[in-house]
């Protein structure tokens, strides 16, 4: 088995999120602003310390509309947040909503938020909250009580009936405070309210998944309603902590000891010289021609050079240099590197 050895050259940037918990997840919302979110003012505010999107029968959304957290996109991760759906209007009480999770701005929009991607379902009704919707995205991805496979065609297909909906239904709340729970590991999904499983999901479908994306909150178009949201907590995949360090870099030292490596590696352009690397990362080769960290995909060249990668992450100053002898195949782990929010340079190295 070949291994690749990754060394952090250069920390997280401005735009990493507003706190990081010793355990590793991230606040996204400091309680108080809508810092780090950005989404119409005619909808969006912060009401008793929370997120809160609201429509009014003056005040209507024409079409859905929705806040988009800027700390950038996130491909392999866990989000956990509180949320609460009250509608507006007690004759008319279809209030719905979702979380946009590896999600696109959609172009030629007519303003700059509307996202279609993978949604976790929230509703003030009986049957959607809970499920994997694909916003301007295929449609129903789960329902609630299934797991699915999505094929090559894009049709999702139901593999195991793990639930009944109407007894998930009867764990969440009515117009009181819900904890969401979303998990994303390669093109494998779960979605948990408070506590269950509601929905799980495999994307097998190439030419539509996403490994990566922007994180929002929607505010559904309809009658009057309103939704909140709290504690909103993202663990990216891959931390320092979570990659399994002590077997990992056995692995590392039985194949490649530190001395033996090629002394031609050149460093990671404008590198500061005072930021120590963090050894000892252990990543695994697979072979279908793509380089895969953190959800990033990157074409790589013969000799192991990034071709390409995400327009955001180019903007955003991701630097990847990959030395080989021969073309690099696709990285299955996920590291804490590569696909953060600010600017992160990191040097991959082979291990013979």
């Amino acid at each position: 088995m070949m291994f690749l050895k990754l060394s952090v050259v250069c920390a997280l940037g401005v735009g990493a999120g507003t706190a990081v918990a010793e355990e590793g997840w991230e606040s996204l919302f400091d309680g108080e602003t809508l810092k780090d979110w950005d989404g119409n003012p005619k909808f969006w505010s912060v009401q008793d310390g929370s997120i809160t999107g609201e429509t009014t029968k003056e005040n209507p959304t024409e079409g859905n509309t929705f806040l988009v957290w800027t700390g950038g996109e996130v491909g392999d991760f866990e989000l956990k947040l509180q949320y609460r759906i009250l509608p507006g209007d007690p004759d008319n009480p279809g209030a719905n909503s979702g979380i946009q999770y590896r999600s696109f701005r959609i172009d030629g929009a007519p303003d700059a938020w509307r996202i279609g991607g993978y949604q976790a379902d929230m509703e003030a009704g009986d049957t959607w909250s809970g499920i994997l919707y694909g916003e301007n995205f295929r449609g129903i991805l789960a329902k609630r009580g299934e797991k699915t496979e999505i094929g090559e065609d894009g049709a999702p297909k139901v593999v195991e009936q793990f639930g009944d909906s109407a007894e998930i239904q009867g764990k969440i709340l009515k117009e009181d405070w819900n904890e969401y729970h979303i998990t994303a590991e390669g093109f494998h999904f779960v979605h948990r309210i408070n506590g269950t499983v509601t929905a799980e999901c495999t994307d097998n479908d190439t030419d539509m998944r996403r490994a990566s994306g922007l994180l929002a909150l929607q505010l559904h178009a309809g009658p009057p309603m309103k939704v909140q949201f709290r504690e909103i907590q993202l663990k990216r995949a891959g931390s320092v902590e979570e990659v399994g360090e002590a077997s990992a870099e056995e692995s590392v030292a039985e194949e490649t000891p530190a001395e033996e490596a090629p002394a031609e590696d050149t460093p990671v352009e404008d590198a500061p010289a005072e930021d120590a690397p963090v050894e000892g990362l252990v990543i695994e080769l697979r072979g279908d021609g793509m380089l895969r960290v953190k959800g990033v995909e990157l074409a790589l060249d013969k000799a192991g050079e990034v071709l390409a990668a995400h327009a955001e992450d180019a903007e955003k100053g991701v630097i990847l240099r990959a030395t080989a002898e021969t073309p690099m195949e696709q990285v299955r782990g996920v590291v804490e590197a590569c696909h953060a929010a600010g600017r992160l340079k990191v040097k991959l190295q082979l291990a013979k």
